[in-house]
């Protein structure tokens, strides 16, 4: 048998064999959807003894405080760590410095210990 040379690939046809191939399309879509339903979560409410640590919490936190808080956004809970910038009671927020948090959508808040 003769030896016969194949023709030699583009560097983009070489390419397209290690290109991730979706078997069922329209999958990871309908997978990433799914997920963000799981991940949906309802808004717990506080007890009255939670809600007076909070507004105890609240009350005495000062700029520069290092803070870890739990809040509701997106349909979820979430957790920062950040450094309070000011306290806003008459906007209803919290500004750290990453973010602005409003009171009313904040479900835990520690102050943490200086190292």
């Amino acid at each position: 048998m003769a030896n016969k040379q194949r023709p030699k690939m583009s560097p983009a046809e070489r390419a397209k064999q290690f290109m991730p191939f979706d078997a069922v399309k329209g999958l990871r879509e309908a997978l990433l959807r799914k997920e963000a339903e799981l991940l949906y979560t309802d808004r717990q409410e506080l007890s009255e003894e939670a809600a007076a640590a909070l507004n105890e919490t609240l009350g005495a936190l000062r700029a520069g405080n290092r803070v870890l808080v739990t809040y509701y956004e997106d349909h979820r809970y979430r957790t920062v760590s950040d450094t309070v910038r000011r306290i806003r009671p008459d906007a209803g927020t919290i500004e750290l410095m990453g973010r602005n948090i409003p009171l009313s959508d904040i479900f835990t808040i520690l102050l943490e210990e200086e190292a």
